[in-house]
């Protein structure tokens, strides 16, 4: 069944974008996102399997330099008495660990493998989140908690593969990840509420810096 509404921001009637032999895409006419429904989703049993398979260490260099791709746009942004929070860090907390080794205090949260609801409960200098949005299963509600986690003009620094309208979508390999069920456009990321109005810093294709 075709959704109704567009899962971000709720705009009517999201359009077939594309589909394959495994799922469709619908894209919002309104905010950008393109989204695979509810339908197509993995359990969640079958998503953490997919992430258990993850080999991510702190002693893996291309893994470490993949990450700190984030460093140059956010550090300029933020003072070492600042603290962080590595949001959805998955099974080893490695960009909290290179922030913390550098002289950041950042925490790490993680639904499946550190669901701390306590680190839930306060606000952060600056929050980051990085290969996580494209994730999200119910990006309304869940950007508004990410939101809500950062401190008034702190800093949200995310990281995830953006579209554009010259992409060749078919033959992208980012949507082939069955994990990955939420696409923005840099458009999509100017429609999430917040209270600061400045607009959100792209920096390349696949940084993100919003000002809270």
């Amino acid at each position: 069944m075709s959704p109704q509404y567009c899962i971000l921001c709720s705009y009517p009637n999201p359009d077939l974008f594309h589909q394959d032999r495994f799922r469709s895409y619908y894209i919002c006419t309104c905010c950008g996102l393109i989204f695979v429904p509810v339908s197509d989703h993995l359990s969640l049993e079958k998503e953490k399997a997919r992430y258990d398979m993850h080999q991510n260490k702190l002693d893996n260099e291309g893994y470490r330099k993949f990450l700190s791709r984030i460093l140059p746009p956010l550090l300029p942004r933020i003072n070492n008495s600042d603290k962080g929070l590595d949001y959805g860090s998955g099974p080893v907390p490695v960009l909290s660990q290179i922030l913390t080794g550098i002289g950041y205090d950042t925490a790490h949260y993680d639904p499946f493998y550190r669901p701390d609801p306590s680190l839930l409960e306060r606000q952060y200098d600056f929050v980051t989140c990085t290969e996580v949005v494209e994730h999200f299963r119910d990006p309304k509600a869940e950007w508004q908690s990410l939101i809500k986690l950062v401190k008034k003009e702190g800093w949200l620094a995310v990281m995830t593969q953006l579209t554009d309208e010259e992409m060749n979508f078919g033959t992208w390999h980012y949507k082939d990840d069955a994990t990955h069920i939420c696409f923005y456009a840099d458009r999509t990321f100017n429609w999430i509420p917040r209270a600061n109005p400045r607009p959100a810093e792209i920096h390349g294709n696949s940084i993100v810096l919003l000002q809270c």
